[in-house]
């Protein structure tokens, strides 16, 4: 199976030079003390330097673990996380930004 997301940049404030993406999961407990357990399972990277559109696409293991939820207990979600480097269109000389964004998914069986 595949994860396909596409991004129009053609009326961005920022001008966008690398897009990164990775598909992970997160499984989260209740207790308060313990981090979050996290995998990356594809990973995706494309320089779109003056690019006005992109597309990604990730691979789902076919013997994935659906994504639930246990009232008061576990939690196992699947999810996108972006990393877009970009400056502004009027400063090409300018600092480089990073924005960070994750789009959470539902892995149904």
């Amino acid at each position: 199976d595949l994860a396909r997301q596409g991004h129009d940049m053609s009326t961005s404030a920022l001008r966008c030079l690398q897009v990164d993406a990775s598909l992970e999961t997160e499984e989260t407990t209740t207790t308060k003390t313990t981090q979050p357990i996290r995998r990356v399972w594809d990973e995706w990277s494309e320089v779109t330097v003056d690019a006005q559109s992109s597309h990604i696409m990730l691979s789902i293991p076919s013997d994935a673990t659906p994504s639930f939820s246990v009232p008061g207990g576990v939690t196992y979600r699947w999810l996108i996380r972006f990393a877009f480097r970009a400056q502004p269109w009027n400063n090409r000389a300018g600092a480089i930004e990073s924005v960070h964004w994750e789009l959470p998914i539902v892995l149904a069986v």
